[in-house]
């Protein structure tokens, strides 16, 4: 089998997106201009198209090239979607939330597509949402997702429990403009509000009434042992039937 051909061309045109490639940064674009206009290099790092002339690696050296007007080098070969995966995770540009797109829009599983769904939902990170779901996070549970094994929680009551009400917290944050929201989709944030929403006492509307009250609370804590005993300490102002302390220890 012989070397591939390296062609180019200016007709940007010609180049086609792949929908469930990571989205185009623009800051990384701009970075790639300034290497190019310092040295152009384009030649030696061509774009690899496959034959309906789809752009499977290279997108951003593409862009470069078309805002700077400058020829785009390329190779065209039988390449498999997969690629887009396998060159991406040599890069640290590609982030979590790229892979669970890549499974969920490409191979359309099920458990990514209702994993992408809920980030959106609920504006967390991919890592925040799998400490949310698990009550925990761990390097097994990233590999998990990148190899495209990841499963969603079995028990999909409790699981829309935690999702709902994660959701309509957040909607008091708004209502209340507690900002930043960050502050809460950390993962030491999620996991302290996932242990006292699954708590036998917790009651949704004692919680809220005291949130009414005591939302000035909400302070950046250390971790989550510490957000645990910030809820906790909300939920049981002049509460008559409290939840324990030694349950966010």
């Amino acid at each position: 089998m012989g070397t591939p051909t390296i062609l180019k061309t200016k007709d940007y045109s010609i180049f086609k997106s792949v929908k469930f490639n990571r989205e185009k940064n623009k800051r990384h674009i701009e970075s790639i201009k300034k290497i190019i206009t310092k040295e152009n290099l384009l030649h030696l790092h061509p774009i690899l198209v496959n034959g309906d002339m789809e752009v499977i690696d290279g997108q951003h050296r593409l862009e470069a090239a078309k805002a700077l007007n400058l020829d785009i080098f390329y190779i065209q070969d039988k390449i498999s979607y997969d690629h887009i995966l396998n060159s991406n995770l040599f890069q640290k540009k590609m982030v979590l939330e790229d892979v669970i797109k890549f499974y969920a829009l490409k191979d359309k599983l099920k458990d990514y597509i209702e994993f992408m769904e809920y980030i959106e939902l609920l504006g967390i990170s991919p890592k925040s949402l799998i400490a949310l779901m698990f009550g925990t996070v761990s390097i097994p549970m990233i590999g998990f997702i990148k190899s495209g094994m990841f499963k969603m929680p079995p028990r999909k009551e409790t699981l829309e429990k935690i999702i709902f009400s994660f959701e309509k917290f957040k909607q008091f944050t708004v209502e209340k403009r507690i900002t930043p929201f960050s502050i809460f989709s950390s993962c030491n944030f999620v996991v302290a509000f996932r242990n006292i929403i699954l708590m036998r006492e917790y009651n949704e509307d004692v919680f809220y009434s005291k949130l009414e009250q005591r939302w000035f609370d909400l302070k950046p804590q250390l971790n989550s042992k510490e957000w645990t005993r910030a809820l906790i300490g909300i939920y049981n102002w002049k509460n008559q039937n409290p939840i324990r302390e030694d349950n966010g220890s």
